[in-house]
């Protein structure tokens, strides 16, 4: 690029040059021709003025004579032609043979004004002649015209001298013009090509260079405002990288997963939580540029797509994933809108709302089981109040067997309300555990008494084994008070006559255990999972008989998770359960 200006300023010098020269020497040659033209003209008419007075007085044949011998010795052709225009005398021709002259343009304008000037081709002897004529005169008067010529070719001769003289120097000069228009344009052009290499280096990001621009001209100028502009794409260039980079860990640090694509629906852009729910991680390297339907095949999804590329609009919708129908995803898909409202892609944002949907299926039976729980005890208790306002309370024995029935569902229905506060207080945000170091053997000792009336009433032996440096607990008394009592409780109710029911605490791999093992009739494996459900039983029948509220279990769990801990159900049926509880191991 830097030759190609260089030679194309130079070629601009150049033309200018030469087509100055060229039109110098057109205009010098006309000038140079009509002025050797003129001094030739003034030399025939000093000659024709020289010898006007050799022709006075003299015959024919006298002027002619004279005209021939003066014309040899001078080399100029001289012709006397009197007022008349007939020809007295001349150099190279015989007058007697010659026309009338009267009508030729000199001698008209010789008669005229004293003086004629004329060059044309001779009808005499057909060569171009520069003629010159001046007036005669005798006594006063217009006696003829004395006219002397010169061949058009001496005239070409001295021209063509001049010419070669005005060449050579015009060459010379031309030449040094060339040579100062080739160095000109150097100079011009040199500091350029280091602007050039700069501005490639900026272009392919390199901003570490420097560039030395001198002079106040425009390259000057020029060089400057290329130092500005690499300053401001740079800081312009590091603003960009600064926000690309935010703007990737925003999208990498989103639990929502991201697709974007081009218009033509490729992927451009897939965050890493994409990339986990659509299973991608292995194909790192060949997601860009894929079609989406490629890289997920998701009927629903690819609907969804169709959908919103014929509306133009964004759209929402559930689904699970097909190949993980347990994960429900919400889905966002509308189009990307350039600077000319185009779309210019989609976006898809992926929301994993499996936890909330669980939950609101918790929410919905928590509400009706809730509800049907509540109704139960109610509706025997106002069975029982409506039979007794009907007349049965004036019957001794069925006022004292409905009072029995209204006060057990009241105690049942006390039960329920208290464990629905318990569990509402434990799960709430502001709920706090208080631990305090609690002497492991006391502690279920005071438990094991709680419990001896109904131990006694169903011949059961409760056994308590605290292992060693499992004597102490950083926990909070009260909570774990009521999380024992709910196991412990279970077990008595589902443990026949004769049964053990085995307490045992342990530390192990940096865990307090708490152990409540019975002997009873055992939990199926089917039921195992949703143990600690809410209202959840696995007999539903006897669960309410013995006055269950389908509560306790979720509340042993709660208390556990407020602890930082977790609960577990081991079991077979006939052969008993076994529930633990995993509490940190921290003392204090």
């Amino acid at each position: 690029m830097f030759q190609r200006l260089q030679w194309k300023i130079f070629g601009l010098i150049a033309l200018v040059v030469v087509g100055a020269a060229v039109a110098s020497a057109g205009v010098a040659s006309v000038l140079i021709r009509s002025e050797i033209e003129g001094i030739l003209a003034d030399a025939l008419r000093d000659k024709g003025q020289f010898f006007r007075e050799h022709f006075s007085d003299r015959t024919d044949a006298q002027v002619d004579a004279i005209c021939k011998r003066e014309g040899e010795k001078w080399g100029v052709r001289f012709t006397v032609i009197a007022a008349d225009g007939v020809v007295r005398g001349d150099t190279s021709s015989d007058p007697a043979t010659m026309v009338n002259h009267a009508s030729r343009p000199e001698i008209a304008a010789a008669m005229k004004t004293g003086y004629g000037r004329d060059a044309r081709r001779s009808q005499t002897e057909s060569v171009e002649y520069l003629y010159v004529a001046i007036l005669l005169r005798e006594k006063g008067a217009a006696a003829g015209v004395i006219r002397t010529a010169m061949p058009l070719h001496q005239v070409a001769v001295a021209t063509r001298r001049a010419y070669e003289i005005i060449a050579w120097a015009g060459g010379g000069a031309l030449g040094v013009a060339l040579l100062l228009g080739l160095w000109g344009s150097r100079r011009i052009t040199a500091p350029i090509a280091p602007m050039i290499r700069f501005a490639g280096r900026v272009a392919d990001g390199d901003f570490s260079g420097s560039l030395v621009h001198a002079g106040q001209d425009e390259v000057g100028s020029l060089g400057a405002a290329l130092l500005q502009m690499r300053d401001q794409l740079r800081e312009r260039m590091a603003s960009v990288e600064r926000e690309r980079h935010r703007q990737e860990a925003i999208l990498a640090g989103m639990n929502e997963g991201l697709v974007a694509t081009d218009a033509d629906h490729r992927v451009v852009f897939v965050n890493p939580a994409a990339r986990r729910l659509l299973h991608l991680e292995s194909r790192d390297a060949g997601v860009s540029g894929m079609p989406l339907h490629e890289i997920c095949r998701w009927p629903e999804l690819n609907e969804l797509v169709a959908l919103v590329e014929q509306t133009g609009q964004p759209h929402n919708r559930q689904l699970p994933l097909p190949d993980r129908p347990e994960i429900v995803l919400h889905l966002y898909v509308g189009p990307i809108r350039t600077a000319t409202e185009h779309p210019g892609g989609l976006i898809c944002v992926m929301h994993d709302i499996t936890e909330q949907s669980h939950l609101d299926r918790m929410r919905i039976d928590f509400v009706a089981n809730a509800s049907h729980e509540l109704k139960t005890p109610l509706s025997s208790i106002i069975g029982a109040l409506e039979t007794l306002e009907g007349g049965a309370a004036e019957d001794p024995q069925a006022r004292t067997r409905f009072i029995e029935i209204a006060a057990k569902n009241a105690r049942r229905l006390h039960a329920l309300v208290s464990d629905l506060l318990d569990l509402s207080r434990i799960e709430s945000a502001e709920f706090t555990v208080e631990p305090e170091t609690i002497q492991v053997d006391a502690f279920l000792d005071r438990v094991r008494a709680a419990f001896s009336d109904r131990l006694s009433a169903g011949r059961l032996a409760l056994e308590i084994q605290v292992a060693e440096g499992a004597q102490t607990l950083q926990a909070d008394p009260d909570l774990l008070d009521q999380a024992l009592y709910n196991l412990i409780d279970n077990s008595i109710k589902y443990t026949p006559e004769g049964g053990r029911i085995i307490v045992t605490a342990a530390r192990e791999d940096g865990q307090f255990i708490l152990s409540v093992c019975d002997t009873g009739v055992g939990i199926p494996p089917k039921d195992l999972p949703r143990l600690f459900e809410r209202f959840y039983r696995v007999d539903q029948a006897r669960s309410r008989e013995l006055g269950g509220t389908g509560l306790g279990l979720a509340i042993v769990k709660h208390i556990a998770m407020a602890h930082g801990g977790q609960v577990k159900a081991e079991s077979q049926p006939g052969q008993g359960t076994t529930i633990r509880i995993f509490l940190p191991a921290t003392d204090l």
